[in-house]
């Protein structure tokens, strides 16, 4: 039984090395797990596994020649393996895929003979001056050597010149000497071609026989040729190793068997399974980028959970060692959440005022036109721009109120006032002037309809007891509230209180509307001088529209005289002043032209 494991050992290893090589730039895994599926069938066991290479320089370079710098060629059929030696130890090794078969197929086509049979020629050329065969046609031929030479020089070329080239650059410059083993390494002229190429001279490059092999007794010596240097090594490395070099590890329930022939790592066993090891470092999630007043602003993700690994059911690292059936769980790293924000974390200088007891919190904040709360969510790409109302002045050009007296916190303050956080601010009439007979009042109401009825009645009834002509009222306060429809107010004195003429007033329906209709464009009162209220006319959209001519008049203004449904927006706004762009608070002259409209 021992002489049948050892001699599958042998067999085993050699398929295992061959393959190997030509998975090198693919996948090793999936060779090695090939392997146990086969010995897995026939009920074995692999106990170790080398390469051809190094087992080929075990055999031919002992340890004590690789202070040396020298290079290992192991031509074999389908590849040529390459080792390198420097320093005491093994420096590199690699493979090239061309070796004897591209020579003996050469041969087949000038012989018009079998593979088999131009095998045999290649073999038994090196060592006769002649050989004898038939070609498939049955008719007997002799190839000469000087024949076979000529034919195979131009690939014997081809495939030296691979080899001095793959020598250089694993050594980075030519060896000392180049020990050629394997049965490909008989072709005639190679090595003479090798020592050429790599500029050494031929007595460096040789072909060792099994026969130089030390430490191995072979009683029968039925083959002893450069063939058997690399089986040689690879019984004297499997006997050397006094233990597997393969490992079983439990990952995530399954069981996988591992080749080592070092101390093993937890980054190793991952590297092995295809895992990259970045995929137990946390990430953050994606930024968030956004503009105010054309500043650019970026909110970092957060942070993610970062990966864990358990070996045997400790918490450990990527560089905790690996033993023989240990148990290895992980548990990946995590993206984080992308970034988010309220407009109001980035408004530094934010106030809260209260105005006709409505709450007003500064800056206005707009994003493509419209006006935004303090409590909107950020969004990627959002360009938002605010309307800073610092002082009474800006306030009152901003809503149009210049023309009212301005209350703060119960005191009369002017249009330089600071406003400051948590003011309380309301808006009253200027007292009535007179002037030449003309008068002069506002046209928006400024207090709500049921309001103003009232405050009509009581001044109507005031000062009809303070002997003022009821025509005069009725004009004063009809025309005050124009933008109130006339057929939706009845003033009617109340009937208790008697006027100072004892004469019972009121005010009706047919004279608030005599009033309300016979208004010009420029909605003017004239009572004796006949003189208009002061207007400024501008066209928005094509229309002409006449504006109050107050002082600061901005293009915020405009939205009081015309219908635009500025709740159900239908794109961007685009706001234009006399053919260019515009702001909210742009001044207004006689005679602009503006265009207000949404843009999809």
């Amino acid at each position: 039984m021992r002489n049948f494991v050892i001699i599958f050992s042998f067999i085993s290893a050699i398929d295992c090395t061959s393959v190997t090589w030509h998975v090198t730039n693919s996948s090793i895994q999936g060779v090695v797990e090939g392997l146990y599926a086969v010995t897995d069938i026939v009920g074995l066991d692999i106990k170790h596994m080398t390469l051809e290479p190094i087992a080929a320089m075990q055999a031919l370079i002992p340890q004590h020649l690789r202070l040396l710098n020298l290079a290992l060629v192991d031509v074999g059929a389908g590849t040529s393996d390459i080792a390198i030696t420097k320093e005491g130890g093994v420096y590199n090794y690699g493979m090239i895929p061309t070796a004897g078969d591209e020579i003996t197929e050469i041969l087949v086509h000038k012989y018009l003979i079998d593979f088999n049979t131009a095998d045999r020629i290649k073999q038994e050329i090196t060592f006769k001056e002649k050989v004898e065969f038939e070609d498939i046609m049955g008719l007997p031929n002799i190839a000469t050597r000087i024949e076979v030479e000529e034919a195979i020089s131009p690939i014997v070329e081809v495939l030296a010149g691979l080899i001095a080239e793959k020598i250089l650059e694993f050594n980075s410059g030519p060896p000392n000497a180049v020990f050629c083993v394997g049965g490909g390494s008989q072709v005639l002229g190679l090595t003479d071609k090798i020592a050429q190429k790599l500029d050494i001279i031929p007595q460096r490059v040789a072909v060792k026989q099994g026969a130089h092999v030390e430490d191995v007794v072979d009683e029968k010596k039925e083959i002893e040729g450069p063939q058997m240097v690399t089986p040689y090594g690879i019984c004297m490395v499997a006997a050397k190793s006094s233990k597997s070099n393969f490992i079983t590890i439990h990952f995530k329930g399954d069981t996988v068997k591992l080749f080592c022939n070092k101390t093993l790592k937890v980054l190793d066993i991952l590297t092995n399974l295809g895992i990259e090891h970045m995929k137990f470092f946390p990430t953050r999630g994606k930024s968030l980028f956004f503009k105010i007043d054309n500043k650019r602003h970026q909110v970092r993700g957060i942070q993610g959970s970062p990966g864990q690994i358990f070996l045997n059911d400790k918490l450990s690292g990527i560089d905790s060692t690996i033993k023989n059936n240990d148990k290895l769980e992980v548990i990946y790293a995590t993206e984080g959440e992308p970034a988010k924000g309220q407009i109001s974390e980035f408004i530094y200088n934010k106030r809260n005022i209260i105005a006709d007891n409505e709450k007003i919190t500064l800056p206005l904040l707009f994003l493509n036109g419209d006006s935004i709360s303090y409590d909107y969510w950020v969004q990627n790409n959002d360009e938002i721009t605010s309307i800073d109302l610092v002082d009474i002045k800006s306030l009152n050009t901003y809503f149009g109120k210049e023309d009212l007296i301005t209350i703060v916190n119960g005191e009369d303050v002017d249009e330089n006032y600071v406003l400051q956080d948590d003011d309380a601010i309301i808006w009253e009439m200027q007292p009535l002037i007179e002037d030449k007979d003309v008068y002069v009042y506002k046209k928006e109401p400024i207090m709500p309809e049921k309001k103003i009825e009232k405050k009509i009645e009581e001044k109507i009834e005031e000062k009809i007891y303070e002997k003022i002509d009821e025509e005069q009222l009725l004009r004063e306060y009809a025309i005050k509230e124009l933008g109130v429809k006339a057929d939706e107010i009845k003033l009617e004195i109340p009937s208790k209180r008697q006027p100072a003429n004892g004469m019972e007033t009121s005010i009706t329906n047919k004279k608030i509307n005599e009033l309300a209709t016979s208004s010009s464009i420029e909605k003017q009162i004239n009572l004796m001088g006949q003189k208009p209220l002061n207007l400024i006319a501008v066209q928005v959209n094509g229309k002409i529209i006449n504006m109050p001519a107050k002082k600061d008049l901005i293009f915020v203004n405009v939205f009081d005289h015309i219908n635009f449904d500025l709740q159900n927006p239908q794109g961007s706004i685009k706001l234009k002043l006399n053919g260019k762009e515009a702001n909210y608070t742009d001044i207004l002259r006689n005679g602009d032209k503006i265009e207000i409209y949404w843009e999809k």
